[in-house]
């Protein structure tokens, strides 16, 4: 099935080919941007911890077949997710703009994205998946490989997924700035609990 990616102005625009006859059935899934969304970005420095936290995430899931299933072939899926970095709060107006001024560079690489491949689904509960995905994240204009495991609720009609990775700045360009109201860690850990609902493949 062919498909392409647009975003624009942070939405999340995916169109598909319809199905022919003997091709499966398709799940697609886009986040639901009226439910209460959460990204944080966690630094662990010495002597100042904080946390940049937006509920301003957007993208999509794809896969062929039916539900989320342990054992099935996951091999044509898609995933794609970009958050606003613009709308990081830290809880200080000035941290706020020097993270996006001088060290995000947010006028220039606005999105933080993840895109990749679904490689696997264990069943981990009743009503619980682990879903193992492969790909890359992308900031400040780099992108790095990242093995991604989330964990997924189905939720009325769609799924909460819950996941966590770390990145370090120097891998990404990012000076590490050394402010007093602006101490970084080199590792940065980035916690994600949204929500997507299905819809229908056009």
């Amino acid at each position: 099935m062919a498909r392409s990616f647009i975003s624009v102005g942070g939405y999340v625009l995916l169109a598909a080919v319809a199905l022919k006859p003997g091709e499966s059935l398709a799940q697609e899934y886009h986040v639901d941007r009226s439910r209460d969304n959460r990204v944080v970005f966690i630094s662990h420095a010495p002597f100042d911890d904080f946390e940049g936290v937006t509920d301003l995430i957007d993208g999509y899931v794809y896969w062929e077949g039916d539900g989320l299933t342990e054992g099935s072939d996951y091999s044509n899926s898609e995933l794609y997710f970009e958050v606003e970095l613009d709308d990081l709060d830290t809880g200080l107006r000035l941290r706020n703009r020097q993270m996006r001024n001088n060290y995000l560079e947010t006028d220039e690489y606005p999105y933080a994205t993840y895109s990749a491949v679904i490689q696997r689904v264990e069943r981990t509960g009743d009503a619980e998946y682990t879903v193992h995905a492969s790909g890359s994240f992308g900031i400040h204009g780099v992108e790095r490989p990242v093995e991604l495991s989330c964990i997924v609720n189905p939720d009325r009609d769609g799924y909460r997924v819950r996941c966590g990775f770390e990145v370090i700045l120097s891998d990404y360009n990012i000076e590490r700035p050394s402010l007093m109201f602006l101490k970084l860690s080199e590792t940065i850990r980035l916690e994600l609990d949204y929500y997507v609902i299905r819809v229908e493949s056009e």
